[in-house]
């Protein structure tokens, strides 16, 4: 056996000295000094037991400042408090420290899965983290505005460039130069070097022809779409 089987902490019927076999211990030995000895005897094999994790020997768990007495030990043996191999009797051993060790496996099975699931979790939060992470920028590298936002604004916004403004869609604009349409939440007024506007990304929100082409009257100044 491995004293990983073994516990540090025993289980003990808090009834112990009210148990019918002390009281048929008593009217055997109906001496208080080996009584008293019986006892020690006893609870010395139950707790050197569940340290080991198997049933010991009263001999082996006898402390040292005990003896063995013979009259005790057959008393012991009578009440079936041990057996006549001076051990516990495996019936009471097997429901006492057969359920403690039970619970135990329970619990460190449940340790090991949980250790698992914990640990896929972590690799994967980590393999996530790794290929989500992106490198500095260096002073060499120049920061580039993406040509589109990621997610549509609920908001009309344009990121900003040198030498324009972004027109609002006011009673001030009138309308895009290139479709005439007005400014959407996805698609706002950018305004030229002469004042008018136009739409910011294309193709315009303006109206449909019969061929069902975006009508785009010609304009001066036209520039392409950013």
């Amino acid at each position: 056996m491995s004293r990983d089987d073994g516990f540090a902490v025993a289980d003990v019927d808090s009834g112990y000295f009210e148990d019918a076999k002390l009281r048929d211990l008593w009217q055997r030995l109906h001496d208080p000094d080996q009584m008293a000895r019986a006892v020690v005897l006893h609870q010395a094999t139950v707790l050197a037991s569940w340290r080991q994790g198997g049933r010991v020997t009263v001999t082996q768990a006898c402390p040292l400042w005990a003896s063995v007495d013979a009259d005790v030990l057959e008393a012991l043996m009578a009440v079936k408090l041990l057996d006549r191999g001076g051990r516990l009797p495996v019936a009471s051993w097997t429901e006492w420290f057969g359920a403690a060790q039970n619970r135990r496996e329970i619990r460190r099975e449940s340790g090991r899965l949980g250790g698992l699931a914990s640990g896929r979790a972590r690799a994967t939060s980590t393999s996530d983290g790794e290929a989500k992470v992106k490198q500095p920028l260096t002073d060499a590298e120049p920061v580039r505005p993406s040509v589109r936002p990621s997610v549509r604004p609920s908001v009309p916004t344009v990121l900003p460039r040198a030498g324009r403004a972004v027109a609002k869609a006011t009673g001030e604009t009138t309308g895009c130069v290139r479709c005439g349409g007005e400014a959407t939440d996805g698609n706002p007024y950018q305004a030229l070097p002469d004042g008018r506007v136009k739409h910011r990304f294309s193709p315009c929100p303006g109206k449909v022809s019969g061929n069902g082409r975006v009508h785009v009257p010609a304009a001066p100044d036209d520039e392409l779409f950013v």
